[in-house]
């Protein structure tokens, strides 16, 4: 990882938390905190990342903080502001919704993790939409994202060969333990959107007014909540069994 893609994903990682409610970005602020021994050229390449980022997206890097820490240490810490008329939020969910995703999961460890867009002008879009019912980010993982989704009292129900596994899943399955759709539940940083649809919409009729709108960026529906035995968990949606790919990034562990 470049100095410059390390600095570009400070900005689009957030930018993809203002993604997932639907707003549109606005002003940052920035904290750094360096060891002496930190390499003004390797700095400069994080700062050209930033600042391409910032551009693109049309942020104003309004101001931060510089302190110090001990040799060999270094931190960078972004609080990025912005605004949304109509925030779509991670409860608002309810019995019968369809589960849905945009783009293809798994994988990130090659390149995605840093390389990718954040879905932007696709949250929005969806933000504007009365049948979008609930809306995430997928960062840690679908297995562990889609649980904070999930209405009281219901399960999800997923179908698991509508699962968009990446080519970059396929692949990175051959090196490590786990098979390409668990890396698609379990990998994480995906930075794609998670994302539900009414009840009794048509999805086919969802998608073609995506696809009007968005022809490069797949979009899947997976499943869909139901009341089951086993509220707050993952179903397959064939035989009602709990999916065992439910772990993904823990921050504390």
């Amino acid at each position: 990882l470049s100095p410059e893609d390390a600095g570009a994903k400070l900005i689009k990682r957030n930018l993809s938390d203002i993604a997932a409610m639907g707003g549109v970005p606005e002003s940052a602020v920035l904290a750094l905190l360096l060891g002496p021994d930190l390499s003004v050229d390797w700095l400069e390449g994080f700062f050209k990342g930033i600042r391409s980022e910032c551009q693109a997206y049309r942020i104003r890097l309004v101001g931060g903080d510089l302190s110090s820490l001990k040799e060999g240490s270094f931190s960078a810490v972004l609080t990025l502001l912005g605004r949304a008329i109509s925030p779509c939020l991670r409860k608002g969910a309810k019995e019968g919704d369809l589960i849905c995703v945009t783009g293809d999961l798994g994988g990130s460890q090659l390149k995605k993790h840093y390389d990718f867009k954040p879905r932007l002008q696709e949250g929005q879009w969806l933000a504007k939409r009365l049948d979008c019912t609930a809306m995430m980010d997928l960062t840690d993982g679908l297995g562990k994202d889609l649980k904070a989704l999930i209405p009281e009292s219901c399960c999800a129900m997923i179908n698991l060969d509508k699962i968009p596994i990446s080519r970059d899943a396929h692949k990175f399955s051959e090196t490590v333990a786990g098979s390409p759709i668990e890396l698609a539940f379990t990998d994480g940083e995906d930075y794609e959107l998670l994302f539900c649809l009414a009840s009794g919409i048509e999805f086919e009729k969802f998608r073609a007014s995506w696809d009007a709108d968005f022809p490069d960026i797949p979009v899947s529906c997976i499943g869909q909540f139901g009341v089951s035995n086993h509220a707050g968990l993952l179903l397959d949606a064939r035989n009602n069994q709990p999916l065992p790919w439910t772990e993904g990034f823990e921050h504390f562990r």
